[in-house]
């Protein structure tokens, strides 16, 4: 069974790499991409997917190559696209590798974070001078700069982090002038180590963040006044806006709290971006589910299948039947009703037509690890390479992922 899939695996590894070179690039800004093209984003995201996939069969060799014809892509002109660094720098072959690359083509400080797990955190300690000041050469509000800072803070050893919070506390002064955001950020700096001025910082986070009580009950809970949080956030209701639930409550109040707030206030749209935002790295995997599956006995019809394929990037062990579940039951709930809507449409033109193949390439995307024959049906009716490459490397994932031994799943 597990040889039969990773000759699966590899054969539609081989079909996407002979599509491929019919796939072009298109770097207008704006615009969205010609009619047969793709971003150079989404066509590095493409290499990566090969390059995982790749290592999951143990073709560490062939994946390596794989990278370095990826790297071509990197410049556009004299610039380096950062987005494109940031997929290889994840699945950089080597420690060496990794290093090098950001020190070559980051233009943005934030890409240390996007670092391989096999940099330990005190090896990212000599790369931190750099990033705080590609950091304070972005286009960048202070606030927003500190918090950067606290991402590359989040990622680095001690001495990395002890320059990063001499940088933030030079800078503290000014952040207090920042609306609520900038105290916000000390606060967040303090619980993380920093020494900060607690009595200053909470009176400006609470002079300026009358418009924004959840966030002001963020910051009192980093300052350890749970109390006076909990009265703010008792206050928020089914009227109060989406954007005055911040996503690092769930952390800070705890998981089962958080869901409680959301059920009273029937929030699921801040429920399910709590699950699948990728920026908090130390969120755990059962935290996310537990937050997904609130969130879909709150309001099932929110969430799609797309959204429950979406946790499958974070979910490990037992936990992937359990979105594997979602996706079947969102599919079977939403499909037929999309299919009843194609089927009364008149016949597509050629945009309606690629359009519609993109829809097509999203269903076997997200039914290819959950529901491989619905993905199957769905390949056949696919013919722009563009559409079907992506299409060929989500049932490739799912292939190899089924060639592993049961214990190396997740």
């Amino acid at each position: 069974m597990q040889q039969n899939s990773k000759k699966l695996a590899l054969g539609y590894l081989a079909q996407t790499q002979a599509l491929l070179p019919k796939v072009g690039i298109d770097d207008h800004p704006g615009g969205g991409p010609d009619l047969g093209k793709l971003t150079r984003a989404d066509v590095a995201e493409l290499y990566a997917k090969i390059i995982d996939i790749q290592n999951t069969l143990g073709q560490s060799a062939v994946a390596k190559a794989t990278f370095e014809k990826a790297k071509t892509l990197i410049m556009v002109g004299k610039e380096a696209h950062q987005g494109v660094v940031a997929l290889l720098l994840k699945r950089s072959p080597s420690k060496a590798e990794a290093v090098a690359l950001f020190k070559k083509y980051a233009t943005d400080g934030y890409l240390i974070v996007k670092l391989p797990a096999l940099l330990e955190k005190s090896e990212r300690d000599p790369l931190v001078k750099d990033a705080l000041r590609l950091t304070d050469a972005q286009d960048l509000s202070l606030w927003q700069r500190g918090a950067q800072y606290l991402d590359i803070a989040r990622v680095v050893g001690l001495a990395g982090e002890k320059l990063v919070f001499e940088a933030l506390t030079a800078m503290a002064p000014k952040l207090l002038e920042q609306g609520f955001a900038g105290p916000l950020v000390l606060c967040e700096a303090g619980v993380r180590g920093m020494e900060i001025d607690k009595a200053a910082v909470e009176k400006a986070l609470r002079a300026a963040g009358g418009e924004a009580p959840g966030y002001v009950a963020l910051g009192l809970l980093w300052l350890s006044k749970k109390d006076d949080a909990l009265a703010i956030l008792a206050k928020l209701t089914d009227k109060s806006n989406v954007g005055q639930f911040p996503l690092a409550l769930v952390d800070a109040l705890g998981v089962d709290a958080f869901i409680a707030l959301l059920k009273r206030t029937k929030n699921s749209t801040v429920g399910y971006k709590s699950a699948v935002d990728p920026d908090f790295l130390n969120r755990e995997s059962d935290v996310r589910l537990k937050l997904m599956q609130a969130t879909s006995a709150m309001e099932p019809q929110a969430i799609s299948a797309r959204d429950w394929h979406r946790l499958l990037e974070f979910a490990y062990g037992p936990e992937i039947a359990v979105v594997h579940a979602g996706i079947r039951k969102a599919l079977r709930r939403d499909l037929p009703e999309q299919e009843k809507y194609w089927k009364q449409r008149p016949a597509p033109g050629q945009g309606e037509l690629s359009a519609r193949q993109a829809e097509w390439k999203e269903i076997v995307v997200v039914a290819a690890q959950a529901e491989p024959a619905l993905a199957l049906k769905y390949l056949a009716k696919i013919t722009e390479p563009r559409r079907k490459v992506g299409a060929l490397l989500a049932l490739a994932l799912a292939e190899a992922l089924k060639s592993q031994p049961k214990g190396d799943l997740g």
